[in-house]
């Protein structure tokens, strides 16, 4: 299990768990949960741009760590 912050440019990756009360905001603005995929559009060390369906979202490093993954 990788945080998502650690996750390249490219990658896929299935969300296994979130922490915190960031979890509960991304569920509610994200529109993204446990068991979903997403794909890594861009990484740097300030954020992510991931990929969900049609949907993209972008997060600062902080909370793109809170969220828990494993690589597809």
């Amino acid at each position: 299990m990788k945080r998502l912050s650690d996750i390249h440019s490219g990658s896929a990756c299935r969300v296994t768990w979130m922490i915190g009360k960031l979890a509960e905001d991304i569920r509610t603005f994200c529109r993204f949960e446990e068991d979903d995929t997403l794909f890594v559009l861009t990484r740097s060390e300030n954020g992510v741009v991931v990929c969900d369906g049609d949907r993209k979202y972008a997060m600062d490093s902080v909370s793109a760590s809170a969220i828990k993954v494993e690589p597809v």
